[in-house]
C-alpha cells in the first residue's frame, strides 16, 4: 500500500528559513570564542630569564602606527589593523626583546605587549597586532621596541603593516622602524 509523503506547508518552510540563520549565528559566535590565536599570530612566543644589562648591543627602535587616517576633508576616519613585525636577520645568534610598548598620539602608553625578555632565535620573527577597532592610538600612535644582543649581530628588520577595507576598496601600507638615540 502506497502512502504519499507529507506536503510541506508554508508555515513549515517559514520556520525552516528562520532556523537556518539562527543556527549560523550561534555557530559563528562559538567558533570565534574558541580561537585564541586570533590576537597572537606568532605561533609561540619564547620567554627567557636573562639579565640583559650585560648585553653588548642595546638598541631602541621607534615604529609609527596609524590606527586610523582621515579621508575626504578630515571628517571621515578610516580604521586600520596594524601588524608589528620583528624579524631576526642574523643566521647564527639570537636577539632579545625587553620592551614592545604601544603609545598613543599624545605619547601615553596604551599597552605593554611583553613583560619578560622575549627570545628571538636566528632568522625567526614575532608579530604583534593592533586590531582594526582599536582606535585609541590615533593617527600618531607608535611602538617603542628595546632589543639587545650578547655579541655583534645583524640588526633585526622591524616594520609595521597597516590594512583596511572600505566598501570594495582595500588600503595597505607599511612603515619602517628607526633607531633612536638612547636617552
Amino acid at each position: 500500500m502506497y502512502t504519499s509523503p507529507q506536503k510541506l506547508t508554508i508555515t513549515n518552510i517559514g520556520i525552516f528559513i528562520l532556523f537556518i540563520p539562527f543556527i549560523s549565528v550561534v555557530l559563528s559566535c562559538n567558533l570565534q570564542k574558541d580561537n585564541p590565536a586570533i590576537h597572537y599570530p606568532t605561533e609561540q612566543y619564547e620567554y627567557i630569564s636573562l639579565d640583559t644589562s650585560t648585553a653588548i648591543f642595546k638598541n631602541m627602535v621607534y615604529v609609527p602606527i596609524y590606527s586610523h587616517m582621515y579621508m575626504v576633508n578630515g571628517t571621515r576616519p578610516t580604521n586600520f589593523a596594524a601588524t608589528l613585525s620583528i624579524r631576526s636577520t642574523d643566521f647564527s645568534d639570537s636577539i632579545f626583546m625587553t620592551k614592545v610598548d604601544y603609545y598613543n598620539s599624545k605619547g601615553e602608553i596604551i599597552k605593554k605587549y611583553i613583560d619578560k625578555v622575549l627570545l628571538l632565535k636566528p632568522m625567526h620573527s614575532s608579530e604583534f597586532i593592533v586590531e582594526e577597532n582599536d582606535t585609541e592610538g590615533g593617527a600618531g600612535a607608535y611602538f617603542i621596541i628595546n632589543w639587545s644582543a650578547l655579541k655583534p649581530v645583524n640588526e633585526p628588520l622591524i616594520q609595521a603593516v597597516m590594512l583596511s577595507t572600505f566598501s570594495n576598496l582595500g588600503f595597505s601600507f607599511k612603515t619602517e622602524g628607526i633607531k633612536l638615540n638612547k636617552q
